[in-house]
């Protein structure tokens, strides 16, 4: 996340919200300040607030990760002074410091942590106007975008809107990403082999549904499944050696909970008796 921020958004004083574009905004008032200096600070001051205001409901690792971007931030500073700017076009700024700082968010999101500063505004404009918390949370991002807008240029706020729509979209789907998962149906003579395999090699489980052709009528069944993409393709290479004619069908969902993902135990599957 602090890679994204430091060589592509803060430098081009590309503001998407949070407390570094809050930073971002300060420095440019105090510019002896650097930013994690002032991130430091205002994550203390929102983080004794939250304190008083709300209680514990913020975790260790909420803060462990709102003081780990300002000391990572503080390290790269260090280490490349001059190296914010690694472009000069705005929108290719945009497009990379919004992705990779977006993915960085997502990953964080993803361990049940934040990053704090506006999930901590937030929650206290939630706590006095009883508004939803997401929306809270997009009002505070918003206040700094137009902040930004005010100090830098309205096209630069316009900018900044944009990325912080795309930096959205890299933490959604980076989030996905972690629980996708593959659904595969099987229509193959050898159904049994391939329940076999995928019960007694890679311990997932299946259903069997009884189908009727509809051309010829005759009686099968569908095997249906969902494993990982590592998975699907250690099923598609063995259905294709033990039938070569089998009929496969396969899609992404978004995420599978329940036995065998969500918690471990197996239970045991009978074959249908054969009719």
């Amino acid at each position: 996340m602090t890679v994204g921020l430091y060589f592509f958004l803060i430098g081009n004083h590309l503001v998407v919200g949070g407390i570094s574009g809050l930073a971002v905004i300060l420095q440019h008032f105090y510019p002896n300040f650097p930013i994690s200096a002032l991130m430091m600070v205002m994550n203390i001051i929102l983080f004794i607030i939250a304190f008083l205001c709300i209680g514990k409901d913020f975790g260790g690792y909420t803060l462990f990760t709102s003081f780990a971007t300002s000391g990572y931030l503080w390290i790269l500073e260090t280490l490349f002074p001059g190296a914010q700017m690694i472009t000069s076009n705005t929108l290719l700024n945009l497009i990379f410091g919004g992705g990779i700082a977006g993915v960085g968010m997502g990953i964080i999101f993803y361990c049940n942590a934040s990053t704090g500063g506006t999930d901590i505004i937030g929650k206290i404009i939630n706590m006095i106007t009883k508004v939803d918390i997401g929306k809270c949370i997009l009002i505070a991002d918003l206040m700094i975008i137009i902040a930004a807008a005010a100090v830098f240029g309205i096209e630069l706020g316009m900018y900044a809107l944009l990325g912080a729509f795309l930096q959205a979209a890299f933490i959604d789907y980076t989030i996905a990403g972690f629980h996708r998962r593959v659904e595969m149906k099987i229509h193959s003579k050898n159904y049994e082999k391939i329940n076999d395999f995928i019960h007694n090699e890679l311990k997932r489980g299946t259903t069997l549904y009884e189908t009727v052709g509809g051309f010829s009528k005759n009686k099968s069944y569908v095997l249906q499944t969902i494993l990982s993409k590592r998975e699907y393709i250690r099923v598609k290479t063995f259905v294709e050696g033990v039938d070569s004619q089998a009929f496969i069908t396969a899609h992404y969902i978004s995420e599978a909970m329940g036995e065998g993902f969500t918690y471990d135990s197996f239970g045991h599957f009978r074959l249908p008796k054969k009719k």
